[in-house]
C-alpha cells in the first residue's frame, strides 16, 4: 500500500503533467490550503454522492450493489459534519446552513442519524432490526434447543426519500461552491502578500521528479 507521502507525490505529478506544459505549478503551503482542500474533498465526496443516486436510479442493481451505494453515500455525507480530529480540518456547521423549520434539515437529521446509529455505531435505528429467539422440539423445551438470529437492514430507500437525499445533496453542493471560491480568494490574496517573488520561484514544482 502506497504512503501518504507516495501519493502526494504521485498527485504532484499529475498537476504538473496536466498544467505544467504552459505553467509554473506552486505549491502552497498546509496552512494557507488546509481549509480549501478539506472543502474540495467534501465536494469530491458529495459529487460521488450524486453519482451514486444517479446510478440507482437508471441501473438496474441487486441488493448487495445497492447496500453498498447507499452505506457509502451516507458515510461521504457524514464525513462533511464530523470533527477530523487528526488534521483538524473544518467540518460543515448545520446551525449555519440550516434553517429550523426547514424540510433540509429533518432530511439532514435523517441522514446523520444513519451515519452515527447504522453505519458508525450499532444504534437503535429504523433502518435495521434483529431478533433473537430459541428454538426447540415441541413439547420437549429442553431437548436439542437452539438459540437462533434474524436480522432485517434497509438496502435501499424509496424513490421520495432518494428525492429527498438528492435535493440535500445538491444544496450541500452550492455551501460547499460557496465555501471553495471564498478560500481560493482568501489563500490568491494571502499568499502574494506572504511570498516575494523569489520565495515563489523556490517553491515551483514542475522539475520534481
Amino acid at each position: 500500500m502506497e504512503t501518504r507521502n507516495e501519493k502526494l507525490g504521485y498527485l504532484i505529478k499529475k498537476a504538473v503533467a496536466e498544467y505544467g506544459a504552459d505553467n509554473n505549478i506552486v505549491a502552497i503551503p498546509g496552512f494557507l490550503s488546509k481549509s480549501f482542500i478539506a472543502y474540495c474533498a467534501m465536494r469530491e465526496d458529495i459529487n460521488l454522492s450524486l453519482q451514486y443516486i444517479e446510478h440507482l436510479r437508471t441501473v438496474p442493481t441487486n441488493a448487495l450493489i445497492k447496500s453498498s451505494l447507499i452505506y457509502t453515500l451516507i458515510s461521504n455525507y457524514g464525513k462533511c459534519f464530523t470533527d477530523a480530529k487528526s488534521s483538524k480540518s473544518p467540518k460543515l456547521e448545520p446551525s449555519k446552513i440550516f434553517d429550523d423549520n426547514d424540510k433540509l434539515l429533518q432530511t439532514h437529521a435523517f441522514m446523520m442519524d444513519l451515519r452515527h446509529e447504522f453505519i458508525a455505531h450499532r444504534g437503535k435505528t429504523d433502518s435495521e432490526a434483529g431478533i433473537a429467539f430459541m428454538v426447540f422440539p415441541v413439547g420437549r423445551p429442553d431437548e436439542n434447543a437452539q438459540i437462533r438470529f434474524k436480522q432485517l437492514k434497509d438496502v435501499s430507500f424509496k424513490e421520495d426519500r432518494i428525492l429527498e437525499i438528492e435535493k440535500l445533496l445538491t444544496f450541500i453542493l452550492s455551501i460547499l461552491e460557496t465555501k471553495i471560491e471564498k478560500c481560493s480568494n482568501k489563500i490568491y490574496k494571502s499568499f502574494f502578500e506572504l511570498f516575494t517573488e523569489r520565495e515563489i520561484s523556490v517553491m515551483i514544482m514542475n522539475g520534481i521528479k
